[in-house]
């Protein structure tokens, strides 16, 4: 059926509100926190935030089989945990974050977990309530307000100096208030005939994918080591270098423009090349971003290399993470259960990605911001040389 301007602004502004939340968590705390003097090695407990997110694929099982009434099902859950999400938000503005850092990271585990109850609810609320050509634009939605959401946590690193902690929280929980109007009001489609796996069985389909993908299971961490290793020092170099929170949250802003300016590079890429050919490409294009990334690992973070930096990384992020996604797409569609298959594998690349990024900051705390370069560039190194194979075999 036709979607209205209603329907659409319904899942641009809850996708929103689930990336603004996550973006300022990975800049703007990141940046005050080291202002603020906390070490390296405190700062790399900040990326298992996410971690229960990550994880949502577990309790997937669990929003597929509860939550259906004569009202719907997917909206069930997404009203309460929009709820949550606010409450959460309205929770951490009483917290100290310099002073009680700890009681900052619990609530923020707690809401990531809320997040990846969103996220579950909003998938399949996708699934029903559009049609398979209708989900082409959805998904474009999805990405572009993803990319407005982290402009705007993100950007709240510069209005930071003057709303300080209590006034960018509010903004946040403001914003998230936002998706309540269009979901109460939202009709959610009601399928006739529901089937739902029992939940041992929709846990066990979770792990049977990776029967037999051992090797991609070991390339998408090695991966993330490369990939998150350039991420996780930008912030915390920039601040040492001495860069104001202004400054710094410009600069991820133009960041993300370089990304979105990226991604569109990949569409006739893929049309022209192979996908490993385009894996090649992009994959060196990683490498020669971390090498970028040297100079400011060694301290010299004039604007000069700092803008190279930063258009280095996001010119590689933004195409990889896409080509990944494609190939992760291109497995799940060989699975009998599609959607459990994809799902596992994103969540699982996030997982990696988690571990890589407190993994390169310890090892910035320990042995310096070049050793995470390096160890970041003998990963890409391996990646270049190994993941083409891979692709063949897993694909084959």
């Amino acid at each position: 059926m036709q979607k209205s301007l209603f329907v659409w602004l319904l899942f641009g502004t809850t996708y929103i509100s689930q990336h603004i939340g996550f973006s300022f968590m990975s800049v703007t705390l990141i940046v005050l926190l080291r202002q603020h003097g906390a070490s390296l090695d405190a700062l790399s407990l900040m990326p298992l935030i996410v971690l229960p997110f990550s994880l949502r694929f577990l309790w997937s099982p669990v929003v597929e089989r509860f939550g259906r009434s004569a009202r719907g099902h997917f909206k069930n859950w997404l009203i309460p945990v929009q709820c949550l999400m606010i409450f959460c938000l309205l929770t951490i503005t009483i917290i100290n974050p310099i002073t009680q850092i700890y009681t900052l990271f619990l609530v923020l585990l707690i809401f990531a977990a809320i997040i990846g109850f969103q996220d579950l609810a909003l998938d399949g609320l996708v699934c029903s309530a559009f049609s398979q050509t209708e989900r082409t634009t959805i998904n474009s939605i999805q990405i572009g307000s993803g990319m407005l959401g982290n402009l705007v946590g993100g950007g709240l690193v510069i209005l930071y100096p003057h709303l300080e902690w209590q006034g960018s929280i509010l903004i946040l929980s403001l914003i998230s208030c936002i998706p309540l109007f269009f979901l109460i009001r939202f009709q959610e489609p009601t399928k006739t005939k529901i089937q739902t796996l029992p939940l041992r069985q929709g846990w066990f389909e979770l792990f049977r994918f990776w029967h037999g993908k051992l090797t991609w299971l070991g390339m998408l961490f090695i991966y993330a080591i490369a990939f998150s290793g350039g991420f996780s020092i930008l912030s915390p170099t920039l601040v040492d270098g001495g860069w104001s929170m202004t400054e710094i949250g410009m600069m991820m802003n133009y960041g993300v423009l370089i990304g979105l300016v990226a991604v569109i590079s990949v569409v006739p890429l893929s049309k022209k090349f192979c996908r490993k050919k385009t894996v090649r490409i992009f994959t060196a294009l990683q490498l020669i971003s971390l090498i970028a990334l040297l100079p400011l690992s060694f301290g010299k973070t004039d604007t000069l290399w700092a803008y190279l930096a930063v258009t280095a990384c996001y010119l590689s992020f933004a195409p990889m993470f896409t080509l990944n996604s494609a190939i992760m797409m291109d497995l799940a569609a060989k699975s009998t259960t599609p959607t459990i298959a994809y799902t596992v594998q994103i969540a699982v690349a996030m997982l990696f990605s988690i571990l890589a990024s407190t993994l390169s900051l310890a090892t910035a705390d320990y042995f310096g911001y070049s050793a995470t370069v390096l160890l970041s560039i003998g990963a890409a190194l391996i990646t270049l040389m190994t993941m083409p194979l891979i692709i063949t075999r897993i694909t084959a």
